[in-house]
């Protein structure tokens, strides 16, 4: 950020840089996601331990990966498998629309898709826990008062929307979510 002389800058995960002043905007879990299309090919997993056997689309990994989960009866681990790796959250949300595998996401990426059916939620029981989204600056004694007023509007602003998406997506994907069968 200092070296190539950016005000501000919106980071997800981990803060690793201290010499930077971050301000949280909020945080998100991850859900599983599939398009309708990839499970009517595939089949929809019925347990966790089923994802092995299907395409995963991860976010920075290659070839394979180890996730932890939280379930119901706590966390899980699963190795899973995938050909496909990305590392901005909208590819990977494309290419699992475009019915390539199964995609960990956040509600700010799937709730578009999720609402126009595009998505579908797979194993919803299942999470994982998000990283926090965070603007920062360069740690200065002085911050220009644009820079203030932008930050301000960022936290507010993208706290509200992100919040508000994961409150839609998680009541689209209630009411899509498929019905056991009996």
């Amino acid at each position: 950020l200092v070296a190539e002389g950016f005000d501000i800058a919106v980071r997800a995960g981990r803060l690793t840089d201290s010499s930077l002043v971050a301000r949280r905007i909020g945080s998100t879990d991850l859900a599983m996601f599939a398009a309708p299309k990839y499970l009517e090919r595939r089949g929809r997993p019925k347990s966790i331990h089923d994802l092995s056997k299907h395409d995963m689309l991860f976010f920075k990994q290659r070839g394979s990966s180890t996730w932890t989960l939280t379930g119901p009866g706590g966390p899980v681990t699963v190795e899973l498998r995938g050909k496909i790796t990305g590392d901005d959250m909208s590819f990977l949300t494309r290419t699992a629309v475009g019915g390539a595998g199964i995609a960990l996401l956040p509600a700010i990426h799937a709730r578009g898709p999720a609402e126009r059916g595009e998505l579908s939620l797979v194993l919803p029981e299942y999470t994982l826990e998000g990283g926090a989204l965070h603007v920062v600056l360069p740690s200065s004694s002085f911050v220009p008062s644009r820079v203030a007023r932008l930050r301000d509007f960022l936290v507010e602003r993208l706290g509200r929307v992100l919040k508000a998406s994961q409150e839609r997506c998680s009541q689209t994907l209630a009411r899509r979510r498929p019905r056991a069968r009996a």
